[in-house]
């Protein structure tokens, strides 16, 4: 129990390589550059109806170059998941065994209080 607190903040520290500021700002341009493209999308499927071709064909001309823009980003983020969900499943079984430990010893404080100290 007594390094139990260390245990858990060593396993439950998302290391820097898998989420920092950097990962984090990537990640906020790629959500960004997403939801510009998505909406120019829906811009183009909304003038399905339009008369005008070429202002159909702009739209999604306009939507490819925002894709190419998400596809230069490499938005991909995989592997960051990966990381970061092999790093949770440690710091959840370490917590659940300190959590087993914190719990067992509560008997062990009530056995020893009941077999020594409580007889006065």
């Amino acid at each position: 129990l007594l390094n139990c607190s260390a245990k858990i903040q060593e396993a439950c520290t998302t290391p820097n390589k898998s989420y920092n500021s950097t990962i984090a700002a990537k990640i906020k341009t790629c959500n960004d550059t997403m939801e510009e493209f998505k909406d120019e999308v829906a811009k183009c499927i909304d003038l399905k109806d339009a008369k005008n071709s070429i202002t159909q064909c702009a739209c999604w001309n306009k939507a490819k170059v925002a894709m190419n823009d998400i596809k230069k980003l490499k938005c991909a983020t995989k592997v960051n998941q990966k990381e970061i969900a092999v790093n949770k499943i440690s710091c959840v079984k370490v917590f659940n065994k300190c959590k087993k430990m914190e719990d067992a010893s509560v008997e062990l404080i009530y056995k020893c209080m009941d077999d020594h100290s409580m007889r006065l």
